[in-house]
């Protein structure tokens, strides 16, 4: 990773860093999932957004606001990462509007990736907006989404 290198092998954490993952999906035209993270590496805390998306008529079908954890996974062969998140709609309360209503989940996921959250694996399940219903994708795919040329341009810069 650019700013921030998450690694399991007790060297010192570095603070907080910023991933775009992206689903591959299984069938064509299927779900995507775009996931905007801010990973606080000291906390183990995990916040963001989620955008679900589809080949449709009205292509975003969910977006939610997300929040969780993420782990350190190790077995005899391998380490991963595994991050739980949880996602609620998006709401803009009025300022001094007061606590606001109780908010329904409509998000949920888990994803292993490897250390260098390069790729990895996740399972979902979202509310469709349109019908209200829990939709569940199976397994898919994810990793790091390519760098915009305009970050690109600036990382060349700095």
């Amino acid at each position: 990773m650019s700013e921030a290198t998450i690694e399991s092998n007790n060297q010192e954490l570095a603070g907080l860093c910023f991933v775009h993952l992206v689903t591959s999906p299984a069938i064509a035209g299927g779900p995507t999932l775009n996931l905007y993270l801010t990973i606080d590496t000291v906390n183990k805390n995990v916040r963001g957004s989620a955008v679900v998306s589809q080949a449709l008529a009205e292509p975003i079908v969910n977006t939610s606001h997300v929040e969780g954890n993420f782990f350190y996974e190790s077995t005899m062969v391998d380490s991963a990462i595994r991050i739980d998140l949880d996602g609620f709609p998006e709401v803009h309360f009025p300022p001094f509007g007061g606590p606001g209503p109780a908010l329904m989940k409509n998000f949920t996921a888990t994803i292993v990736m490897d250390t260098e959250l390069n790729e990895g694996t996740v399972r979902f399940q979202y509310v469709n907006n349109r019908t209200g219903q829990w939709v569940n994708p199976g397994q898919q795919t994810i990793h790091r989404a390519p760098v915009a040329i305009a970050d690109q341009a600036e990382q060349a810069a700095a």
